[in-house]
């Protein structure tokens, strides 16, 4: 990606928690990105494409940094604390990506991004949670209320701890949550 696009990415990223999206015109992007508007609208001709590509990469990125050590995790259990242990350090190091995601989500350019081919803490999990079901260590559930309680729970569970200050509180709280929600799932 080019240096401007970044600019532009980064800018918008920050605009858009700290003043919503109507609020948030292109020229300000522009202006908090050091760039002129017409080459905001070189990478986005509008700005729902902004919008939307913002949430794409934010959740890719996500995904990516998820997904790295995973495949060291031999049991249900631990890759799925595994994710969700990198899903809550991923929000701590991204605070805006992470507010911004959960905006689009709860917005109705939702719609828009559910057409797009987004990767999804599913894509992860879907053949372990799949085996560990079938093999008797979950619950029987369907998939896509699995993880919806899952993304649900570790979502929240990352609200909640982005408000603690001792790093120590916030690990507590974090496997506390997942225990209980393990508890919740397992068999």
């Amino acid at each position: 990606m080019s240096d401007k696009r970044d600019q532009i990415t980064e800018a918008a990223l920050k605009l858009f928690c700290e003043n919503g999206f109507h609020d948030t015109s292109t020229a300000a992007i522009s202006r908090e990105a050091g760039v002129a508007t017409g080459t905001l609208f070189l990478y986005f001709p509008v700005k729902d494409e902004l919008i939307i590509t913002l949430y794409i990469e934010s959740k890719n990125k996500q995904i990516a940094f998820m997904k790295e050590g995973l495949s060291r995790q031999k049991t249900a259990k631990l890759k799925l604390a595994h994710i969700w242990r990198r899903g809550q350090e991923w929000a701590e190091k991204n605070p805006y990506a992470f507010q911004y995601m959960q905006m689009v989500s709860g917005s109705p350019y939702s719609a828009f991004v559910a057409r797009k081919k987004v990767a999804s803490i599913s894509d992860l999990g879907e053949k372990f949670v799949t085996a560990a079901i079938k093999d008797g260590a979950l619950a029987r559930i369907s998939l896509p209320l699995f993880f919806s309680l899952f993304e649900g729970s570790m979502t929240s569970t990352t609200n909640h701890i982005s408000l603690l200050r001792s790093a120590k509180s916030k690990q507590k709280i974090g496997e506390q949550s997942f225990d209980i929600f393990w508890r919740g799932v397992s068999k």
